[in-house]
């Protein structure tokens, strides 16, 4: 068995209509996915400013996913669509910001999820070091906050039109290395890496033994091979060549008109015939 076919398959509930997921989540496990991936603005609904999303409707949501046989890995756009908190901003906002990522911690923990996939940063021209300054205090406020929930915070890697603070895998693993923190890890990309051109061996090398979560996505979050700009099979090679066996998240949204369960099952054929070389697949699926 080679380490490709030990990655487990999970899907970002964006590939859902928003807030109306647990109907499909059967046909999801039937489909072959393993785990999902929840954005949490896309799936419970949005408290006021300062209050928390309802413990009954994130309970029934994992009661529904256990039920379905499917394991929930983590939460991923964590800020997605809140723009009233910031890392970058004043001292009041930042303390917000903070206790909501404390919130979603603790939902994450109570899933049985691990990871917390922050996308978004910009700083918004903020002198570099600056920029840099403000995140490590950020982070050594938050991050002691979470470790007793045994999730791990990974800032994913971003495309240019995604962010403008640490977006690059160099600077993703000079920061972790910096904090050495076991509450802060690293995360794979494949549609920012592609942006980037970070698609040579050396950015997979320095994460062996230390890679918590990978998303295979496509820019504009289209499905799996559809946009032509990421050499999935590259990747599959990486990832074997650094005995990645952990989650795999596909990452898409959900087109007007489509079938979501069709949706998922395309780009479930799709990772088996690339992640997993699984040629009967291969032949129903363009790649």
């Amino acid at each position: 068995m080679s380490w490709s076919d030990a990655m487990r398959l999970a899907f970002s509930n964006l590939t859902l209509p928003a807030f109306d997921h647990l109907t499909y989540l059967p046909d999801m496990r039937a489909s072959g996915v393993e785990g999902i991936e929840i954005a949490p603005d896309h799936t419970f609904t949005r408290p006021h400013f300062g209050k928390e999303f309802c413990p009954r409707e994130v309970a029934t949501y994992g009661q529904a996913a256990r039920l379905a046989g499917l394991e929930i890995v983590g939460l991923h756009a964590l800020l997605g669509g809140r723009p009233e908190f910031d890392m970058f901003d004043d001292a009041d906002i930042r303390h917000h910001t903070i206790k909501h990522l404390v919130h979603l911690s603790r939902i994450c923990r109570d899933l049985g999820g691990r990871t917390l996939i922050l996308d978004s940063r910009w700083a918004r021209g903020m002198e570099r070091k600056e920029a840099f300054l403000q995140c490590r205090a950020f982070l050594e406020k938050l991050l002691p906050q979470i470790e007793d929930h045994g999730t791990v915070l990974c800032f994913a890697p971003l495309a240019p039109d995604e962010g403008d603070f640490c977006r690059l895998a160099p600077e993703l693993f000079m920061l972790v290395t910096a904090l050495d923190h076991p509450a802060f890890g690293l995360h794979v990309a494949t549609a920012a890496f592609a942006a980037n051109g970070e698609t040579g061996h050396k950015n997979f090398a320095a994460r062996r033994g230390r890679l918590d979560h990978v998303h295979i996505d496509e820019p504009g979050r289209v499905a799996l091979g559809v946009s032509g700009k990421v050499d999935h099979a590259d990747v599959r090679r990486h990832l074997n060549a650094i005995s990645y066996s952990g989650w795999c998240s596909v990452v898409q949204s959900l087109p007007a008109g489509v079938s979501p369960t069709e949706h998922v099952f395309r780009s479930v054929r799709g990772f088996r015939a690339i992640y997993r070389q699984d040629f009967r697949n291969r032949r129903t699926f363009n790649v």
